[in-house]
């Protein structure tokens, strides 16, 4: 009966120190399970707790292990390509942000754009046209504007020339037809109305002298 008490006693002894293995080998997996979720910073706790109740209702650790690695490098994968996603758009914004405001300046730099001139190269490139192609229109727009501008601006300072030449020769004229006693009134107003209808002035001035 002793002999039968201390083998039931071994037994028992044997089964608790099994039983506290059992429980340290089990806090360590949690611990490295844990470890390994924590480490990955981009799980959440929906799929922590998720991990842990597997755990906890005695799946194999070695598959929850490799599940939960596999998990932590997707999320990483993901998480790289929406940063860069987020870099490329990023610099999608800048490169825009740069085009926009050189194209305002170069439209500023031009004297002869209008608003409306403005406002149509600005809708263009907000649906997304070509920056090039607008860029290309918007010079040629303002060189052919210049070139207008200051063929008008010949113009008339040409036309203000004519002007001023022309009323120097009528005032020379009546100089002449004022200083001169043998025209009377009825001559003066024919050669002013000749003058007027803008026959050459050297003619009419030997007329006058003649």
């Amino acid at each position: 009966r002793a002999s039968n008490l201390k083998k039931e006693y071994r037994k028992k002894e044997q089964e608790m120190i099994e039983n506290e293995e059992r429980k340290r080998i089990k806090s360590d997996q949690r611990k490295l399970l844990n470890k390994i979720m924590n480490n990955s910073k981009l799980f959440n706790n929906s799929e922590k707790n998720a991990f842990r109740q597997r755990f906890n209702k005695g799946d194999n650790f070695n598959i929850i292990k490799t599940n939960v690695i596999k998990k932590a490098q997707n999320l990483k994968r993901e998480y790289m390509k929406k940063e860069q996603e987020l870099r490329e758009e990023e610099e999608k914004k800048r490169i825009r942000n740069e085009k926009k405001r050189l194209l305002n300046k170069i439209m500023s730099n031009s004297k002869y754009l209008n608003n409306s001139d403005k406002n149509a190269f600005r809708e263009r490139f907000n649906k997304g046209e070509n920056f090039n192609v607008i860029k290309t229109n918007v010079i040629k727009k303002a060189g052919n504007l210049k070139r207008e501008y200051m063929k008008k601006e010949q113009e008339l300072r040409e036309e203000e020339e004519k002007k001023r030449i022309r009323n120097e020769q009528k005032r020379l004229l009546n100089k002449i037809m004022g200083n001169s006693k043998d025209l009377n009134n009825a001559d003066i107003l024919t050669f002013r109305q000749r003058f007027n209808n803008g026959e050459n002035f050297n003619l009419i001035k030997a007329n006058v002298i003649k």
